[in-house]
């Protein structure tokens, strides 16, 4: 790839990454990064964060079948007061190591460790405020179809975004502004919500779930 600067620190430019229009090189890429992204995987630690978010979910679900978690208000508010107050002004000191920081040991060490207790308290916080926002705002559970769909969808909305931002696809990919980028974003999105709707409505899965039901199984579900 070639290589851009900015503030100093000379990186990659993901850019013309996306803009080629060799669909063979986006292949030779991944492959590439593949390697690039286990080190900086091993290198975080992120396997044991990882597991520790997997246990932390396993230990909600049970919660939430048993106990009722979801109706535990009291708790969900400390969570989400905790969760937020701990981990957004530590993602946002990461987010300043991301852009500004100079390129030093310290500073990596400091985004690392910044990394590592920010992302959970704040993932956590979030989850706890969607879950009482949930009780309180009927209106949201339209979002659950999507979410029964959720393999499907983040399929379609790949693919549609590779069409649309990608150089084998229309090329938009740096030329566009936020504004119109976030648009689009919830324009996808709500077609989601619409297309998982109707399609639940006779569909006891998604397509791509009721797939991964018949190769995890090995026999035909009827959908």
């Amino acid at each position: 790839l070639p290589m851009i600067e900015n503030n100093g620190i000379r990186r990659s430019n993901f850019g013309a990454y996306l803009l080629n229009e060799n669909i063979m090189n986006f292949f030779k890429m991944n492959i590439g990064n593949t390697f690039l992204r286990i080190g900086g995987i091993l290198n975080e630690g992120r396997i044991f964060k990882v597991l520790g978010i997997f246990l932390i979910g396993l230990w909600a679900g049970r919660k939430i079948l048993n106990e009722n978690l979801l109706e535990n208000t009291s708790f969900l508010n400390k969570v989400a007061f905790w969760g937020i107050c701990l981990g957004l002004p530590i993602s946002a000191f990461r987010a300043y190591i991301e852009f500004y920081a100079e390129d030093l040991e310290i500073w990596q060490l400091l985004y690392t460790i910044s990394y590592a207790l920010g992302t959970v308290p704040l993932a956590m916080g979030y989850a706890a405020l969607l879950a009482i926002i949930y009780k309180k705002i009927p209106f949201l559970n339209g979002f659950a179809f999507v979410g029964k769909m959720a393999l499907s969808n983040y399929l379609f909305q790949t693919a549609l975004a590779i069409t649309i931002f990608y150089g084998i696809g229309f090329s938009f990919a740096g030329k566009l502004g936020f504004t119109v980028i976030i648009i689009i974003a919830l324009s996808i999105y709500g077609l989601q919500v619409l297309f998982s709707k109707w399609w639940l409505k006779s569909h006891a899965f998604g397509p791509m779930e009721w797939l991964w039901r018949q190769l995890t199984y090995k026999t035909y579900i009827k959908d």
